[in-house]
């Protein structure tokens, strides 16, 4: 797999051991580097010019502000769009949620 490659995390199955542990440190390290850089000063943003799209089909305020909060302070932005906005669950097949995985892939 390249490095570009898109990967989905659905599962912490799905991430092997070493890997996993990996992106726990990872994450440990840029959180210490964050609280201890002072306000003013640039802060890295691995995630700037990327935007994640979050499809709720049901209401989940501390998971939507949990990625939200998160994207914004990486660097990105948030999008979230509801199944009624996307219409899901109309009996047949929506052609948003592809749409949107390629508009979020050519916006970074």
């Amino acid at each position: 797999m390249s490095a570009n490659a898109v990967r989905h995390f659905l599962d912490l199955i799905d991430i092997p051991p070493q890997e996993l542990r990996g992106i726990i440190e990872a994450s440990r390290a840029m959180k210490q580097r964050r609280q201890r850089a002072p306000v003013a000063k640039a802060i890295e943003r691995p995630l700037e010019g990327r935007t994640l799209a979050m499809i709720f089909d049901k209401p989940s305020t501390r998971t939507r502000v949990s990625f939200d909060v998160a994207m914004r302070q990486l660097g990105g932005e948030a999008l979230m769009l509801t199944g009624q906005e996307m219409q899901l669950g109309r009996g047949r097949p929506s052609p948003t949620p592809r749409g949107c995985s390629r508009a979020m892939s050519t916006s970074s």
